[in-house]
């Protein structure tokens, strides 16, 4: 049984690969059927090498090797801290700064270059032969009188050429900093070997330049801080004359010493005051006190007497003693409550009142004299009243003397506000000037030793005289172009034979078909020529057509 799985398309293996035999064999036909179009691509190839060779201009590149500080050198950095002159830019800052037009227009003007003696790029040297074509210039004039500018200012020749210089010149220009280190080339091009000299000038100019810009840097920053320090000392001298001022007008020429001594003493003051009160209150105390006594006490006094009985005295008791006899008796006829017992007993009542009131004795003889407690009193009274008058001058005195001196303290808070207001502004301006003195001195050392500081950036190795050209190199570029003209012409070969579809010999004895070849015919070209009568025009393009027949 059969098992072959019967397919709806069926397969054809030689239609899954690429032939490459009879690829090849159709790139050496399409070869060998146009070799003049290839030798011709070759030739036109090789023509236009020479021809861009011969209207360029060759390009020389000669180089400068800077050397930069290291911005890690701890100890350099450390020594030259505050020296503000000493100091270095990164390798990119200083490229830009060395390729800048300041840089460019002074070498341009120094070596009095022009357009031809620097370099010169592919599209901007085009453009210049455009400018400077007979062509180029008739196209300028017609379109300058058909579309006139309107600008105010309009370059001279002079300027316009001087212009172009400096931007070619600066396209020529490159900065190639070295990798993993401080060291960079200063890479120039031109048309001559004289691109030595002029990037040698351009690195001494940046050199000079970037030495003068840090002069001047210092020179600028020497006069304002000079200009600030003067200022600053007027104020402070203003300052310290108004504080003078102030002092003398305050008597403080001691400062605040004179106050405090009048504080203690104002202290002292207050309690010599109170003292003084206390010892006035005191005296009055005593003065009340002693005139109380005097009035209690007689300024007289007896100072000798003779006493005698009192007559009265006696004479009342006898009638005290009749009316007991008298009560004793009524008692023993009347009962108690009788009113005759009563009326006795009121009797020995009232007399008896009087002979208490009466003194014992009396004085039947007195001699009367000055009293000494009296005039004791009197005398205490008057050395206190001495006293009182000196205490009270004294204490008028002391608040008089604390009145003034109050009033001068009270002054005090404001002289010591506007003291410290004066000193604050003082020490304030002091350290400005002080800042700024130091600044100065800093300036004053490196305007002093810029000359001989070392600097920052420094030229390793001048560009020498280059021997040859480094473009265009003639070999490498005909080799190329040799190469490259061939590959074109095998590229127009085969294009030209896929799209030229005549019959030869080659495609039939290449055709893949079925079809045999019996026999080769021999072309007859005067028969070709006057069965298709072609024009004189094409005659060279009937010969390479029939050639290839």
């Amino acid at each position: 049984m059969n098992n072959q799985i019967i397919e709806a398309i069926p397969h054809h293996p030689e239609a899954d690969s690429f032939d490459f035999q009879k690829s090849l064999e159709r790139l050496k036909q399409a070869l060998f059927c146009h070799k003049l179009l290839i030798a011709g691509t070759t030739v036109l190839t090789i023509i236009m090498v020479i021809m861009y060779m011969s209207a360029f201009p060759a390009s020389y590149q000669a180089e400068v090797v800077f050397f930069a500080e290291s911005p890690t050198d701890g100890p350099r950095e450390e020594f030259y801290r505050n020296w503000n002159v000493f100091r270095s830019n990164a390798l990119a800052d200083e490229g830009i700064m060395m390729t800048s037009s300041v840089i460019v227009s002074q070498v341009v003007d120094d070596m009095e270059l022009g357009y031809d003696d620097v370099y010169h790029s592919f599209m901007g040297h085009v453009g210049y032969l455009w400018v400077e074509s007979t062509i180029g210039k008739a196209y300028r004039k017609v379109k300058f009188s058909l579309f006139p500018t309107n600008q105010e200012y309009s370059l001279t020749p002079e300027e316009f050429e001087r212009g172009k210089t400096i931007i070619s010149f600066k396209d020529g220009i490159i900065l190639q900093p070295v990798p993993d280190a401080n060291v960079a080339a200063l890479i120039a091009r031109g048309p001559s070997p004289r691109i030595a000299d002029i990037v040698n000038r351009m690195a001494d100019i940046y050199i000079t330049e970037r030495q003068n810009r840090l002069i001047e840097e210092a020179e600028a920053a020497y006069l304002a801080l000079e200009q600030e320090v003067d200022k600053a000392q007027d104020r402070l001298e203003d300052v310290e004359g108004r504080l003078e001022t102030h002092y003398e007008e305050n008597s403080m020429l001691l400062g605040y010493e004179k106050e405090k001594l009048q504080m203690n003493s104002w202290m002292e003051l207050q309690g010599g005051i109170v003292e003084t009160e206390a010892q006035l209150a005191y005296i009055e105390a005593t003065l009340s006190e002693l005139n109380r006594q005097l009035e209690l006490e007689d300024e007289n006094v007896v100072g000798s007497r003779v006493l005698v009985s009192n007559s009265a005295r006696i004479t009342l008791r006898n009638q005290i003693v009749q009316l007991q006899i008298s009560l004793v008796q009524t008692k023993l006829r009347y009962s108690e409550d009788s009113p005759e017992v009563a009326e006795i007993n009121r009797q020995i009542d009232a007399i008896t009142e009087l002979w208490n009131n009466e003194e014992e004795d009396e004085v039947a003889q007195s001699t009367e004299m000055v009293s000494a407690i009296y005039q004791s009193l009197e005398s205490r009274k008057s050395v206190l009243m001495s006293e009182l008058y000196g205490v009270r001058a004294n204490l008028a005195t002391k608040r008089q003397a604390d009145s003034n001196m109050a009033e001068t303290l009270r002054s005090l808070p404001r002289k010591i506000n506007a003291t410290q207001q004066l000193e604050r502004e003082r020490s304030m301006l002091s350290l400005t000037y002080t800042g700024l003195s130091d600044r100065l001195t800093t300036a004053a050392i490196s305007l002093a030793t810029i000359a001989s500081a070392p600097a920052a950036m420094r030229i390793v190795d001048y560009a020498e005289y280059p021997e040859r050209p480094y473009w265009p190199n003639k070999k490498l570029l005909l080799l190329t172009g040799l190469i490259l003209g061939l590959i074109m012409g095998v590229l127009a070969a085969i294009i030209v034979d896929f799209i030229y579809g005549r019959v030869s010999r080659y495609h039939l004895s290449a055709n893949s078909s079925n079809n045999a070849v019996y026999a080769v015919v021999s072309r007859d070209t005067k028969f070709m020529r006057q069965l298709y009568a072609l024009p004189e025009q094409v005659e060279g393009t009937q010969r390479k057509l029939l050639g290839k027949l």
